[in-house]
C-alpha cells in the first residue's frame, strides 16, 4: 500500500487534493475543521438555509485557452496563473457538478442610471459606448488619443488605470467600483486589481469602442452556476464525493493550534491546546489551511491589513421583480451599494439577493433604494431582510501586504522546507477557486 497522505485542512484546496489523490489509489488522513469546510466558498448557515457570501460564479472559460492550455505537469504557482489549465479546472468542477451546472446570464453594470453588459467582469467594451452620455463619449475619446499607445508598467491600480483609461473613463470604471470596497484602493497592486472587481483595458482597445470600430480584441468570459443559482452545493457535492471514497478518512478536529518539525523527518500538529501531537512524515503531509492561521501555529507573525465585507440578504416576491441580473456591479458613486446578485429563491418561492455594500454598513433602507433605481424591483416592493453581516474579508491586495506574506512563508519553509503547502498560502493571492483546484490538481499529477 503506498504512504498515507495526510491533508491538514478543510479549504477548497485541501478537500480537492485529498479526493484526486484517493481517485489515483493513494489513502488519505484529511483533518477539517468542520465549522471552515469549504471556507468562504460554503457560505453562511442562516436559519437551516445556506447563503453565497457574495457573488459566487463558475469561471470555466477563457479567450485563447485551447491555444494557450499546458499541461498539469509544468504548472508552476510562482510563474502561472490559473487560466492555462483553465480545462482541467473546468472537467473537476463539471464532474462533481454534474447536470446541475448552468450558463448564467452574463454580468450588468449599472453606469450613470444605465444598465449594460459589465465590462470589468468580461471584459468586453462593446456596450459600454452607449451606456454613457454623448459629452461623457466624447471627452473620453479626447483624452484616449492623447495616451501613449503602448502602456507602460505602473506601481499600482490607480496609476495604471489613469494612464491606460484617462481621467473620465478612469472615475467611471475604477475609481467609482474600487472605491467603495477599500478606502486605500489606490495603492493596490495592478496585478491584483481583480481582488476589486477591475480590469485595466488597453488605449487601443478602447478607441476602437469608442469610435465604433471594429473591437480586435475577442473577450470569451462566460460565467456558470447552479440550477439553484447558487455556489455553495458545490462544496457539499466535493465533500459528498470524498466521504465515498474508500482511501479518505476524514477526521474532525479542533483549529490548528501548534505547528512544528519533529524528529527524523516527522511534522508535530497540535489540533487545540493541550491536545497530544499528530506525527505525520513532512513528505506525506499536506498544509491546506489559510496564512493567517497556518503562519500563526508555526508561531509566524502575520497581521495583513484586510478588506471589510458588509453584507444584507433580502427576500423579494417574484410579482415585485422587474428585471432581475444574475449580478449587477453598480459604478455609481451616489449609491452606496457595490453589487447586487440573485442569490437563489426562499422555499416560498421568494427571489433572494445578495446586496454588498464593500466597506459601508449594510442598510436595509439603501438596499430598497438600491432596488429600486437600478430597475431590478418596482417602488414599494416589499423585502424581507433575511439577515447582515460585516466583517474582514479578503487581504488587501497592497505591497505590505505581499511583503509581510512572502517574509512569513520564507519563514515557514525554512523550518519545514519538505513540506506541501496548497492553497492560498502557497502564494499571495492565490485565493480564487480556480486557483486552489489548479493548486490541488497539480499536486495530484506530481505527487500522487
Amino acid at each position: 500500500m503506498r504512504d498515507r497522505l495526510t491533508v491538514i485542512g478543510g479549504s477548497v484546496a485541501g478537500l480537492a487534493a485529498a479526493l484526486v489523490a484517493a481517485r489515483r489509489g493513494r489513502p488519505v488522513d484529511l483533518y477539517v475543521d468542520p465549522a471552515r469546510i469549504g471556507g468562504s466558498f460554503a457560505g453562511v448557515q442562516v436559519n437551516g438555509r445556506r447563503l453565497d457570501l457574495g457573488l459566487r460564479l463558475f469561471e470555466l472559460d477563457y479567450e485563447r485557452s485551447a491555444t494557450a492550455s499546458l499541461p498539469l505537469d509544468v504548472f508552476d504557482p510562482i510563474r502561472h496563473t490559473h487560466r492555462p489549465f483553465i480545462a482541467d479546472i473546468a472537467a473537476f468542477i463539471r464532474d462533481l457538478l454534474g447536470t446541475t451546472l448552468r450558463r448564467a446570464p452574463d454580468p450588468e453594470m449599472a453606469i450613470n442610471g444605465v444598465r449594460t453588459r459589465c465590462p470589468l467582469m468580461t471584459v468586453d467594451l462593446a456596450g459600454l459606448p452607449a451606456a454613457l452620455s454623448a459629452q461623457d463619449r466624447a471627452l473620453i475619446l479626447d483624452q484616449l488619443r492623447t495616451l501613449p499607445a503602448d502602456p507602460t508598467d505602473h506601481a499600482t491600480l490607480d496609476s495604471a488605470s489613469r494612464a491606460q483609461h484617462g481621467p473620465r473613463l478612469h472615475a467611471l470604471l475604477t475609481q467609482a467600483v474600487c472605491a467603495k470596497q477599500y478606502s486605500a484602493w489606490h495603492s493596490v497592486i495592478p496585478a491584483e486589481r481583480r481582488k476589486l472587481w477591475a480590469a485595466l483595458f488597453h488605449p487601443r482597445t478602447l478607441i476602437e469602442a469608442f469610435t465604433g470600430a471594429r473591437i480586435g480584441f475577442r473577450p470569451h468570459r462566460p460565467f456558470f452556476t447552479t440550477a439553484s443559482g447558487e455556489a455553495h452545493p458545490f462544496i457539499h457535492r466535493l465533500l459528498g464525493a470524498l466521504v465515498a471514497r474508500p482511501e479518505v478518512t476524514i477526521i474532525p478536529a479542533a483549529p490548528l493550534s501548534r505547528l512544528g518539525p519533529g524528529p527524523d523527518g516527522m511534522v508535530l500538529c497540535h489540533f487545540g491546546p493541550g491536545s497530544p501531537p499528530l506525527r505525520t512524515p513532512v513528505e506525506a503531509t499536506v498544509l491546506a489551511l489559510p496564512p493567517e492561521p497556518l503562519f500563526a501555529a508555526a508561531g509566524i507573525p502575520y497581521a495583513p491589513q484586510r478588506l471589510a465585507a458588509s453584507l444584507l440578504w433580502v427576500d423579494v416576491a417574484q410579482q415585485d421583480l422587474l428585471r432581475p441580473p444574475s449580478t449587477l456591479l453598480v459604478a455609481d458613486p451616489a449609491c452606496p451599494v457595490f453589487r447586487i446578485s440573485a442569490a437563489g429563491e426562499s422555499a416560498t418561492g421568494e427571489q433572494t439577493f445578495t446586496i454588498e455594500f464593500g466597506a459601508a454598513a449594510p442598510s436595509l433602507d439603501a438596499a430598497r433604494s438600491a432596488l429600486v433605481r437600478t430597475g431590478i424591483t418596482r417602488d414599494g416592493a416589499r423585502l424581507t431582510e433575511l439577515h447582515r453581516l460585516t466583517a474582514p474579508a479578503q487581504t488587501a491586495p497592497i505591497p505590505a501586504n505581499r511583503d509581510a506574506f512572502d517574509h512569513a512563508q520564507a519563514r515557514l519553509r525554512s523550518r519545514i522546507p519538505a513540506a506541501t503547502i496548497l492553497g492560498s498560502a502557497r502564494r499571495f493571492g492565490w485565493d480564487s477557486l480556480n486557483d486552489q483546484i489548479v493548486d490541488a490538481l497539480f499536486f495530484g499529477a506530481s505527487r500522487c
